[in-house]
């Protein structure tokens, strides 16, 4: 019996098979959760579909979390197929390569404003706002929401948000 049997779950962020949302959901998995995996395009399926395979992924799609109408297909196949979510993994970062040097206040007012975009407002606003126009699709009364990100100079982080 594993920790997360009969749990339902999205991860977001999955690159390939060795990055963290990867081996976040292969735990998931080893533990007994149900997952739905997302792509950005059709340029990543074929990085992340073997992943998802593995999986077993009974919801595959993509996702571009700047995409309102990606966001609106992935939470109406959730709640179609499952009705809701118990957890989800957000593990989306992203900054303009030209923006990717020094310090944040090196950061360009254009590139700040699109890493903020991508990888923090669609974390909190978008799952909140999808599970307030799907409710059956919203993190479950005892679920979990998990923002990952890689390593930097601090070391790394995982910020948690419990329900």
């Amino acid at each position: 019996m594993g920790l997360l049997d009969g749990k339902r779950g999205l991860v977001v962020g999955i690159a390939n098979e060795h990055s963290i949302a990867s081996g976040c959901a292969r735990a998931f998995h080893r533990e007994g959760a149900e997952l739905a995996v997302t792509y950005l395009n059709e340029r990543a399926r074929p990085f992340v579909q073997p992943v998802a395979e593995a999986l077993d992924a009974e919801i595959f799609m993509p996702l571009d979390v700047t995409a309102d109408a990606d966001m609106d297909a992935l939470f109406e196949a959730i709640a179609s197929s499952w009705g809701q979510l118990d957890f989800v993994l957000h593990s989306v970062a992203y900054c303009p390569k030209e923006d990717l040097h020094g310090n944040v206040v090196d950061c360009s007012r254009e590139g700040f404003g699109a890493a903020m975009d991508i990888s923090v407002h669609s974390f909190t606003p978008a799952v909140c706002r999808q599970g307030a126009r799907y409710p059956s699709a919203a993190v479950g009364q005892f679920g979990a929401i998990v923002k990952a990100r890689g390593a930097h100079r601090s070391g790394g982080l995982v910020q948690y948000a419990g329900r």
